[in-house]
């Protein structure tokens, strides 16, 4: 009677409905599967196993040519520098063969189906592998014991001319120090030779069959399948079937050309494939019809049926043990009659359910990209986190590059023009306009917003000599970025060295990036700044004699005398490509000489301080050497206008400058300066040596000096005639007064100048 009342339920019958229709669909689904029939099924698996055996090809060829790049590499290394004669055999320094071992397991590290590498001279028995060295017969009886490649062959090998060259897949056995016997750990290795036409010594990569077959992913071809690997001699040098004949097939193929060719014989059907980077050929066997197809296609129909009926037995006592469950949920989600279950009402309350999950999910997924983001800056710099933001970093970083190296790029941001507003940049939109910009442009990389207007870009590279073309790439994005993109902002992007992909490289990479933005060579074209292609230099140029000119010429208002003098030391600086963090320094100093006439005319101390703080803004935030320059250009017109604003009376610094500048000639003394200052020699001489920082003689003797240097420089006049034309007495006063301030007499400093000048090409300095 309960079966029955709940039979006559109209929610049980809608539960029983739904389930028998699944069934239903089911049936037709099976039925459909079935009336496609197997050999359909096997061409699209055949298909399939077409595009997978392509795929192996193409990973077979990414890993011999990997293999190629690691022994140029080897070949490349300084160390091997060997000159072994018959009479120098066993002379070979020790401390580049240990350089070299150090330098070749770097360099396979990375590989992980490469079992061993050995590099030996042509006449030499020393043998040198990631592990250490050792003696050539030892090697091949200890740890590669083979009859056919025994050490005799590959010294018979290494001495003659040859090139390079993969040998057939061989059976290798290896000491066991528990038994003393040799053969007990076989191991199938494949052997790839370097050449030695041009190099004295030859580099063998012992490849591990098995890691290999793993590596190009051979599981993933239709079972019963096999692939054999011939060289261009058509040798077979790889077989995943050890009793496989080619010579029927081949002998029957000569006549074919193409880069694929198809054969069916005796049940198989045999693909051929040519490789475009080696000239190596693929050989795939493939059976050609699945076996009993009859007693396959019986079963499958019973299998139909049985499922069928089960199926509906199911669905009947699915629906009582749905029912009850189904009303509670009906319940929760406000019915009110028990006997009939509204569906949509559960699918409404289903859908925001999920609505509120996948919110819940979005927020959890932001957590997680704020701690990673999080984890990864104070990786950077090397500060102490949890184990579980460690844990979480590692693992992140290994499951998201899977590149062999990444380079790390850091973009910096400055709105153009004199507007500098903090915070203009939307982080978020940024980071996804840089990190798609990349993908596009260099490939994957991932982008984190590293504070303020600065975002850090972690760069996969797929090998050390795609790193030029990835900086090439980079440097085309940025330019368009700069374009179109942010067209309102200057960038400036630094790009670090090359580095394996290891977290524990990450602060490395960052230093890099952090010290090129200060290294970087002023002068240097583009936005982009690559730390390998830094010049370190330390030819600062800086006269301080010129230098000390500035605040006379602001205070005398010859502006535009001070700005030349600027623009001067900026261009020849620019010349020599010092680093931007040497000409901050420079301008600073010029800035700080310049701004001792506000203090001279007792400017307020506000003023000054404010001045100071806007050009150390400027020239902190200064991406070009033109911006630094430009800032002390202001600084300069903005101190000669305040110097105007002080200048109350004539015993100021600008009207004492500007008399000297304009009398320097005529026969100045503090009598005569009290006298056109109108105060006392003594105050006068208080006040100047306080203002000027050096007492009245000194100062007038450097005005005197400096342009009598010019005229030694620029004009053919006697030492007598400049003395005279300078201010001095007499010449023997002139030569006595420069020899004290320069060192070297007015005679010996004018063949200096002839020299330089003749040296530079006319140029002068």
């Amino acid at each position: 009677m309960t079966t029955l009342r709940w039979m006559a339920n109209r929610g049980f019958l809608k539960i029983f409905t739904a389930l028998l229709l699944i069934v239903i669909i089911m049936f037709v689904s099976n039925y459909m599967v079935y009336k496609k029939s197997l050999s359909g099924i096997y061409d699209q698996v055949s298909e399939n196993n077409r595009l997978v055996v392509k795929n192996t090809i193409r990973v077979f060829d990414e890993s011999f040519k990997d293999i190629n790049d690691i022994i140029y590499s080897i070949q490349s290394l300084p160390y091997i520098t060997w000159k072994i004669t018959e009479s120098s055999l066993g002379t070979e320094d020790l401390h580049e063969v240990y350089l070299m071992r150090t330098e070749i397991s770097k360099i396979v590290t990375r590989v992980d189906y490469i079992e061993e590498v050995v590099v030996f001279h042509n006449n030499s028995d020393l043998a040198i592998t990631t592990a250490g060295t050792i003696h050539l017969k030892d090697l091949f009886r200890l740890k590669f014991s083979n009859q056919m490649y025994n050490s005799e062959f590959w010294m018979s090998f290494g001495r003659n001319t040859h090139t390079s060259k993969i040998f057939p897949s061989q059976w290798y056995g290896q000491w066991n120090s528990e038994t003393g016997a040799i053969n007990e750990k076989l191991r199938k290795l494949l052997v790839v030779a370097s050449g030695n036409q041009i190099y004295n010594h030859n580099v063998l990569v012992f490849l591990n069959v098995d890691k290999l077959l793993q590596h190009v992913n051979q599981s993933a071809m239709m079972q019963g399948t096999s692939l054999v690997v011939l060289d261009q001699e058509r040798n077979a040098i790889l077989s995943t079937e050890e009793s496989l004949d080619l010579i029927n097939v081949l002998s029957e193929l000569n006549g074919k050309t193409g880069q694929e060719v198809t054969l069916k014989k005796t049940g198989n059907e045999y693909n051929l494939y040519k490789s475009d980077f080696n000239g190596f050929t693929y050989v795939n066997k493939v059976p050609y019809q699945f076996a009993d197809m009859k007693p396959v296609s019986e079963a499958n129909r019973r299998i139909i049926m049985i499922a069928i009926i089960f199926a509906v037995i199911l669905s009947g006592v699915l629906s009582l043990y749905l029912y009850k469950p189904m009303r509670v949920i009906f319940k929760l989600m406000g019915g009110r009659d028990p006997r009939e279950i509204d569906f949509r009402r559960i699918s409404s309350g289903i859908v925001k359910l999920r609505e509120e999950n996948e919110a819940f999910k979005a927020r959890m997924e932001e957590m997680d990209a704020d701690m990673v983001k999080s984890a990864f800056l104070n990786t950077l710099e090397n500060r102490v986190q949890s184990q579980e933001a460690e844990f979480r970093m590692r693992r992140r970083f290994t499951e998201e590059f899977k590149e062999s190296y990444f380079m790390l790029a850091a973009f910096h941001f400055k709105r153009a023009g004199e507007s500098n507003e903090a915070g203009s940049l939307d982080p978020g939109y940024t980071t996804d306009a840089i990190r798609d910009g990349l993908q596009a442009e260099v490939g994957y990389n991932a982008v984190f917003h590293a504070g303020r207007e600065t975002f850090l870009a972690v760069i996969g590279v797929v090998s050390s000599a795609e790193r030029e073309n990835a900086v090439r790439r980079l440097r085309s994005y940025v330019k368009h970025a700069e374009k179109d993109v942010w067209n309102d902002f200057s960038m400036l992007v630094v790009v670090s060295r090359l580095y394996p992909s290891k977290i524990e490289h990450c602060s490395k990479a960052y230093r890099d990036v952090t010290e090129g933005l200060s290294y970087r060579n002023v002068g240097a074209e583009g936005p982009v700044i690559d730390v390998q292609a830094i010049r370190y230099t330390w030819r600062v140029y800086f006269p301080l004699d010129e230098v000390e000119k500035l605040s006379h010429f602001l205070a005398s208002g010859n502006e535009r005398e001070c700005i030349r003098i600027i623009d001067d030391i900026f261009a020849k600086n620019a010349e020599r490509r010092i680093h931007h963090h040497q000409l901050i320094p420079a301008a600073k100093m010029m800035f700080y000489d310049m701004l001792k006439l506000l203090d001279s005319n007792d400017a307020d101390p506000k003023e000054i301080m404010q001045a100071e703080t806007a050009f150390l803004e400027k020239t902190a935030s200064a991406f070009r050497h033109e911006d630094i320059r430009d800032a002390l250009v202001q600084a300069a017109k903005g101190i000669a206008e305040s110097a105007k604003r002080e200048a109350k009376s004539k015993l100021n610094a600008a009207s004492i400058a500007k008399y000297i500048d304009s009398h320097y000639m005529d026969n100045l003394h503090l009598d005569h300066m009290a006298e056109q200052m109108e105060t006392s020699p003594k105050y006068f001489s208080n006040y100047f040596k306080k203002t000027f920082g050096v007492n009245f003689v000194d100062y007038i003797n450097k005005v005197r000096l400096s342009h009598a240097k010019e005229l030694l420089r620029s004009t053919d006049l006697s030492v007598a005639e400049i003395g005279e034309k300078t201010g001095y007495l007499n010449s023997s006063t002139f030569t006595t007064t420069f020899k004290k301030y320069y060192g070297i007499s007015p005679s010996e400093y004018r063949r200096n100048v002839s020299g330089e000048y003749l040296q530079s090409g006319g140029k002068t300095k």
